[in-house]
């Protein structure tokens, strides 16, 4: 599909251009094992590349989820015919989004893959063990990408049609960027349980604390968005 090349090659292209600052910022490691990856601050440096690849992965969920709403759109034009024709519609919505969870697995994993080898060209010359520790972060990415791409697809699916999709993931992540929601509301946006799983996934006792509040929330919203979706096809053209 066009919109998944397209996809890994942004990806690409963004890893390729940091590469360079990396290997920079790698090769001036200080004595005390701090790194400077932005200007004026000073980081442990596995922590801070660890993170570094965790964020390359992440900031392709502002993607990855409008790949799904295509998907869902596609399907949503197919399934006119197929509607009347298959009486146990349930099934049909099953098979059709396992298809897709299929696929939009696979494209999490090309990205996790891609953000895995230019971290090793970054650090091969300084300790390349370290990419064994960033590989349990990138599987856990790959599952919260998946749910989270899983959105445009139920919004595309339900709203029948791309733009419907599109609209639904703007609306979710626009919830989160603009940053006007409270605390521990916006912890149960499934952007910030991205954020709060790979980024910050430190204990503080507050709503958005631990990795396991990141996951209930963006389980939540696969399952809420899938189910909706689900009941919209099971009513569709039923008397």
């Amino acid at each position: 599909m066009i919109a998944t090349g397209v996809l890994l090659a942004l990806h690409v292209l963004v890893q390729w251009q940091a590469l360079g600052l990396t290997r920079h910022a790698v090769d001036a490691i200080a004595a005390d094992g701090t790194i400077e990856v932005f200007i004026g601050e000073r980081q442990p440096a596995a922590r801070a590349i660890l993170d570094l690849t965790a964020g390359s992965s992440l900031q392709m969920c502002l993607f990855l989820p409008v790949l799904g709403a295509i998907l869902g759109g596609h399907e949503a034009r197919r399934l006119g015919a197929a509607l009347l024709a298959v009486p146990r519609r349930t099934v049909l919505f099953a098979a059709k989004t396992v298809a897709a969870a299929a696929w939009l697995a696979c494209t999490c994993a090309l990205v996790s893959l891609g953000s895995l080898l230019f971290t090793w060209l970054a650090i091969r010359g300084w300790s390349p063990g370290l990419l064994r520790t960033a590989v349990v972060p990138q599987l856990q990415f790959v599952g919260y990408a998946l749910l989270y791409s899983l959105l445009g697809y139920a919004f595309a699916l339900a709203g029948r049609g791309v733009l419907a999709g599109l609209l639904g993931i703007v609306a979710v992540t626009a919830a989160t960027m603009t940053q006007a929601a409270p605390h521990w509301l916006d912890a149960l946006l499934p952007l910030s349980a991205g954020r709060n799983l790979l980024l910050d996934p430190h204990v503080d006792g507050t709503l958005s604390s631990g990795p396991a509040v990141a996951v209930l929330v963006t389980v939540g919203w696969a399952v809420l968005t899938l189910t909706a979706a689900g009941l919209v096809l099971y009513r569709r053209d039923v008397p």
